[in-house]
């Protein structure tokens, strides 16, 4: 082979190793993030105050659920009646 072949190889090799390790260490984040989430919280144990602060960032999660649910139905919403005009 020529030495071009050669180092076009080399370089594949190198990019697929890269990717393969960059999925790697996505999959790790995501599992870390997933046993964070899944983790057991004994509300009785926390004070007045921790328990609160959770209980709002609980509601924040889910205000902030519902507006990405709103933007969703009115993308489809847009999306349908762009479908509808065309037909």
């Amino acid at each position: 082979m020529s030495k071009t072949q050669d180092r076009l190889e080399s370089a594949s090799k190198a990019v697929t190793a890269a990717c393969r390790s960059l999925v790697r260490q996505v999959q790790e984040i995501i599992a870390q993030r997933n046993r964070d989430e899944n983790e057991v919280v004994d509300y009785a144990k926390l004070s007045g105050h921790e328990f609160k602060v959770r209980e709002m960032e609980q509601q924040v999660e889910i205000l902030q659920l519902e507006n990405n649910l709103a933007q969703a139905r009115q993308r489809l919403g847009e999306m349908r009646k762009l479908s509808y005009l065309e037909e």
